[in-house]
């Protein structure tokens, strides 16, 4: 019969869930699950993979008398990756009524499960007894209050954290940079960015496509340049993401053939991507090339959405062409079941205004499924 050693051996070696659920039903036969190191050692096996195992790891977990630090981390890690990551907040507070002080990985488990369920009050309570406790945390941690805080909308907090931190990586930059620009900040998105080019900080695809946003948003097509030679420089690879920014950069800079540039230069296009193009067009008053680039969306299987709709009524709108802008809202709707928004009202409506039909125009907004606004009367 295998001793204590020799089961630790085969469970540390241990690769396979079946093979492992094997171990612990003779463990249990033969009456060993009081060792609480054996108990602690299965649910530390490398055969246990999180979150797919986790209802066996908290099975094993829960029958652990006295769950090690490593144990505890293991659990709560899994929940924050799980669809629960409030039970790893739940564990985090037990685990701390049981005396055992956390370490960096266990904070930022709990940060990441505050993070994805917007959990602000517990997340300031991790870093209340980061700072209560004296601590030594690095900069993941960090790094996890910051993206807790903006994702919350505390900017502020996040600011203090971040000027405090005394080793910043690039993904604390990025955090900052993104969590600024997400909450309307885009002047200060822009200063902290040049701080970050004067330190030497290299700069990945969701910094720069989180900075060319909002240069578009400001209107600062200069920097927008600066930031596109930065990326061709670089060889920074323009993914799906990254084009599609700076495509609505220079369309909303007022430089359309920049955009088409861009565009006609991306590897991969979605349908954000061809949307971002066909309103960049439409907003230009090119209705023609609008309508020409959505026939190349559909020939190329790429199926519209409502921005993609939005954008080609618009279009319609600035060329006149009633019947066809009437015929592409009916086949938004039987086509592709899509739901018309206020939005897309609204471009039926100055379709028919600037063709001078005003009476039609009223009586369409008469027969809307949603309450007309302001700007459409």
């Amino acid at each position: 019969m295998p001793n204590q050693t020799s089961l630790m051996g085969a469970i540390k070696h241990c690769t396979s869930i079946r093979d492992l659920k094997t171990i612990q039903a003779h463990i249990f036969r033969t009456g060993l699950p009081q060792q609480p190191f054996l108990t602690t050692t299965l649910t530390d096996s490398p055969a246990i993979t999180l979150p797919k195992h986790l209802p066996y790891a908290h099975s094993l977990f829960s029958s652990t008398q006295y769950p090690n630090l490593f144990t505890w981390n293991k659990i709560i890690r899994g929940y924050s990756l799980s669809d629960s990551p409030i039970t790893a907040i739940t564990l985090f507070e037990d685990m701390f009524l049981c005396g055992i002080l956390p370490n960096t990985f266990t904070l930022g488990f709990v940060l990441k499960a505050c993070c994805r369920l917007l959990r602000f009050y517990e997340g300031k309570l991790v870093h209340s007894m980061i700072v209560k406790m004296g601590l030594s945390v690095g900069t993941p941690v960090f790094n996890g209050l910051l993206k807790l805080y903006v994702n919350c909308g505390c900017v502020g907090s996040a600011r203090k954290v971040f000027d405090e931190m005394r080793e910043r990586d690039r993904a604390s930059w990025s955090v900052m940079i993104s969590g600024l620009v997400k909450n309307g900040f885009g002047y200060e998105a822009l200063e902290l960015f040049r701080e970050m080019q004067v330190q030497g900080v290299d700069m990945d695809e969701f910094t720069l496509a989180s900075v060319v946003g909002t240069c578009g948003h400001l209107g600062a097509l200069d920097l927008g340049k600066w930031v596109h030679s930065y990326i061709d420089k670089e060889g920074v690879k323009v993914d799906v993401v990254l084009g599609t920014c700076l495509v609505d950069m220079y369309s909303k800079c007022g430089s359309l053939h920049d955009a088409l540039k861009v565009f006609e230069g991306m590897c991969e296009r979605d349908v954000m991507a061809w949307s971002a193009m066909i309103g960049g067009c439409a907003i230009h008053g090119n209705a023609e090339k609008a309508l020409e680039l959505f026939d190349d969306m559909k020939r190329a299987n790429v199926s519209p959405n409502c921005v993609t709709f939005t954008s080609v009524l618009c279009a319609y709108s600035h060329s006149g062409l009633i019947d066809e802008g009437c015929r592409y809202f009916d086949g938004m709707q039987l086509e592709y079941e899509i739901v018309p928004q206020l939005e897309h009202y609204g471009c039926m409506v100055d379709l028919f205004c600037r063709a001078g039909l005003v009476v039609r125009a009223h009586e369409f907004i008469k027969n809307m499924r949603v309450g007309p606004n302001v700007v459409l009367w």
